[in-house]
């Protein structure tokens, strides 16, 4: 049996998704779209030996779209360490869980069964199983948690739609007044959860939250990525009407914010017997002057904002003293 060899354009793709990894402005999206883009690659080239007697080429289609996904993924990152500021917000939307992959990983916590506590916690989830109802629709104590607390929170959140019902709302009759069939019950509430599950933002492990709310309230020193070889940025096409910014401290203080507004930490309160969410809130911090003296720029100004009047060169009433400019 002969296996094909990668090309050379997949091998392209792959070292230079993994060079751009290196030149991320946050240290999280470095570590984690390189073990991402490791993953994706190897799970179509399995490197074992052993592998390649189950290993199935993918059709020509496939690797096409493979290729196409990849070539947009590394526009992605070359724009994001080029400064822009949509392409950079995206990559830390992935790497924080607030889309993609990361995020399907976190719902699993959201979604996991509850534990009964009791024996009639037993009987009803048994006797709700018998009656046939979709399981899907069963929210679990964190997830009813969870929706709770983001639809208060719709106000901050900009990168889900808003949740508006936190249960399906079913009609009692039809179009021709009969009782709603089982069947069209089944499909509104299973439409109605998949809805609500996309719109849905998971809780982050609170170690990792507690890192995101340091760096977006700047209490700790940001990790600059290595230099570029050579100082040099592929040339890029134009991203809309966006223009690249100057990746500074400042800079991603703000897109830290942006997306530390958008996570949120549960715990158990054992008082209360419930699930406490709390969503991340941006300090307002006062920037620090760069030492410059500035006071300069506003001499003979009053606190009304007019000109004061003193003598000028010429000695007269009213004319503006040059010598200070």
């Amino acid at each position: 049996m002969t296996v094909e060899k990668p090309s050379s354009t997949a091998l392209y793709l792959a070292r230079a998704l993994l060079r751009e990894c290196t030149y991320l402005p946050d240290p999280a999206a470095r570590v984690y779209f390189q073990s991402h883009i490791t993953s994706r690659f190897r799970e179509y080239w399995p490197r074992k030996a052993g592998d390649y007697r189950q290993y199935k080429t993918p059709s020509v289609s496939r690797q096409k779209a493979l290729l196409k996904q990849a070539r947009k993924g590394l526009g992605l990152l070359l724009r994001a360490n080029a400064g822009y500021s949509s392409a950079l917000e995206k990559v830390l939307a992935h790497t924080y869980g607030r889309t993609g992959k990361r995020r399907h990983e976190l719902m699993r916590f959201v979604r996991a069964p509850d534990i009964p506590e009791s024996h009639e916690d037993v009987i009803k989830l048994a006797a709700a199983s018998v009656e046939g109802a979709w399981q899907g629709t069963f929210l679990t104590n964190r997830m009813k948690a969870l929706v709770k607390a983001q639809k208060l929170q719709r106000a901050s959140l900009s990168s889900r739609s808003p949740i508006k019902h936190l249960a399906p709302e079913i009609p009692p009759t039809n179009i021709w007044g009969r009782p709603m069939p089982k069947k069209r019950v089944h499909n509104l509430e299973k439409n109605w959860f998949a809805k609500l599950l996309d719109k849905v933002l998971p809780p982050l492990p609170l170690q990792e939250w507690e890192h995101l709310r340091n760096l977006a309230h700047g209490r700790v020193a940001w990790r600059r990525p290595p230099p570029r070889r050579g100082n040099l940025l592929p040339v890029l096409p134009e991203d809309g009407p966006s223009h690249p910014h100057q990746i500074t401290p400042r800079y991603m203080r703000r897109l830290w914010a942006k997306i530390f507004v958008q996570c949120p930490v549960m715990s158990w309160d054992g008082s209360k017997s419930e699930w406490v969410v709390d969503w991340g809130t941006v300090e307002t911090t006062t920037l620090q002057e760069t030492g410059e003296d500035k006071s300069m720029l506003f001499q003979g100004i009053n606190n009304d904002g007019k000109m004061e009047e003193c003598r000028g060169i010429s000695g007269g009433k009213g004319d503006v003293n040059t010598s200070r400019f």
